[in-house]
């Protein structure tokens, strides 16, 4: 069931993720963070068409023509390696209760085998880019990297740092109001 499934894409020039909450960092460079978690009712076999799907959908602008898009894997042609951070994202499958309280109940728990789910998509994620990247005329690398399933992770991206630079520069010209304090302090403290 595809409904099974939520996926946020975010394009990045770098980015980091702390998987152990301590100092153990993954890094990647320019390609694709997907952030990714499964409701109730997910299965391995729901998989290949997802990681089919990703793999070929057009979210990335080509260098020579920005206004036509291309795959991650297309874009191995012009940029060497390219990138893709996978990020287990419980709060995808959440939903809003009554002011601020989060509920989780319709998530794939790790006793319905959301792990194996997990683990099961980065494996199916290397395979099929590779079968995809070999199909290529002359294409490049794609270098995989992901979370840990059920840890606490954070992610740094130079994406979000220029998204902060842009605001700050906006907020500097409303520096004599309260509001551009207390905006400037939540975005940085989510960083």
């Amino acid at each position: 069931m595809e409904k099974s499934f939520r996926c946020v894409t975010q394009r990045c020039e770098s980015a980091k993720l702390l998987i152990d909450n301590d100092n153990e960092y993954v890094h990647i460079g320019r390609g694709l963070i997907l952030y990714v978690s499964w409701a109730k009712g997910a299965s391995v076999e729901d998989l290949p068409r997802i990681v089919k799907t990703l793999l070929n959908m057009r979210l990335l602008p080509v260098a020579a023509a920005p206004s036509r898009s291309q795959s991650i894997c297309e874009a191995t042609l012009e940029h060497d390696p390219m990138h893709v951070l996978v990020v287990p994202q419980a709060a995808l499958t959440s939903k809003l209760q009554r002011g601020k309280n989060i509920q989780y109940h319709g998530q794939l728990t790790k006793d319905d085998g959301a792990e194996v789910v997990y683990t099961e998509f980065i494996r199916l994620l290397r395979d099929m880019s590779a079968d995809i990247l070999a199909s290529l005329p002359s294409s490049g690398r794609l270098v995989i990297q992901h979370g840990t399933f059920g840890n606490r992770q954070v992610v740094q991206s130079v994406a979000v740092l220029q998204l902060l630079a842009f605001c700050d520069t906006v907020l500097s010209s409303y520096a004599h109001t309260g509001i551009a304090v207390r905006v400037r302090r939540a975005l940085h403290a989510h960083v």
